[in-house]
């Protein structure tokens, strides 16, 4: 008997019976409510920050995502507390959009930091999904991965800024785009970070759930040092960086994703000489119904 037979079976049988709650009748119930779960794909989830429920797919129940590439990105060796990039090309309203940030630190210790912020010119709302700073070795770097899914769209007039908690030299944002099917969102699934003074940089995120996640990972150094490998399972994006002399005055973020399925999964970069870095490893899913997190629409 299928999941849909199943369920129509269970709600026969208590429609005949007593509407008196017993062990047995509710037994029937809850069977009909998991047959009807299977039948559709769903089940519910916990609730978001936000308090609206959310829907997730079950394992293998993918929809996908559809990555529209890199969409601008822009750096500035001023002193000051921000840079800001405009798209590329018309973002529109429902898009998924990553800013993938990297600055010479404002904290003075090593871990998990909040000194960077994004904004955007029409009032999308941004999540900061990880950042880590490293303060120790060749070169100091705060990274930071961001998202928002627009609630109104990003025209190429528009920008999107990063602002640094005090005022830095070296700073650099840059925008990467995916889209989902209409009524889908997106869900933090994970997400961690590490720092070393080496010439491999590396961090491992895991404990997940065993279905298919997009990964996001960046490195970030703050040093002119060239990379001699970046995780080959992991499709490389634009670098976002800053330029010129002295070396030791530049940041250089390397982000990249993968879709892949599991409950784990490393990203690593190895560069030519040892250097301070910071690793940032996130991963998203998709979820339906309600959309959490989602960015209200300003007002016009």
């Amino acid at each position: 008997m299928d999941h849909m037979m199943l369920a129509r079976h269970y709600m026969f049988q208590y429609a005949k019976s007593p509407k008196v709650i017993t062990v047995a009748s509710l037994s029937a119930l809850v069977t009909c409510a998991f047959a009807l779960t299977m039948t559709l794909g769903y089940m519910p989830n916990t609730r978001d920050t936000n308090g609206a429920a959310r829907v997730t797919r079950l394992s293998g129940g993918s929809v996908g995502w559809t990555d529209l590439g890199d969409k601008g990105r822009n750096q500035s060796k001023t002193s000051g507390s921000t840079v800001s990039v405009s798209p590329t090309s018309n973002l529109s309203a429902n898009t998924v959009v990553i800013a993938a940030c990297v600055s010479k630190p404002v904290s003075d210790t090593n871990g998990q930091t909040t000194d960077h912020g994004v904004t955007d010119s029409d009032g999308n709302g941004w999540t900061r999904l990880r950042e880590h700073t490293r303060v120790e070795g060749l070169g100091e770097v705060t990274g930071s991965l961001w998202v928002t899914q627009l609630g109104y769209e990003l025209s190429t007039s528009d920008s999107v800024t990063l602002t640094v908690a005090n005022t830095v030299e070296a700073k650099a944002i840059g925008l990467h785009a995916f889209s989902l099917p209409t009524g889908y969102g997106w869900n933090q699934a994970g997400g961690n970070s590490a720092d070393g003074d080496s010439n491999s940089a590396s961090v491992m995120l895991s404990n997940l759930a065993n279905a298919e996640h997009l990964w996001i990972g960046m490195t970030c150094i703050g040093y002119t040092i060239a990379s001699s490998g970046t995780d080959p399972d992991y499709d490389i994006w634009g670098v976002v960086n800053t330029t010129g002399d002295p070396l030791s005055s530049n940041v250089i973020g390397g982000p990249a994703d993968r879709v892949y399925t599991g409950t784990s999964d490393t990203f690593s970069e190895d560069y030519t000489d040892a250097c301070a870095w910071v690793a940032l490893l996130v991963a998203l899913d998709e979820v339906s119904g309600a959309l959490p997190n989602r960015a209200r629409k300003r007002s016009r």
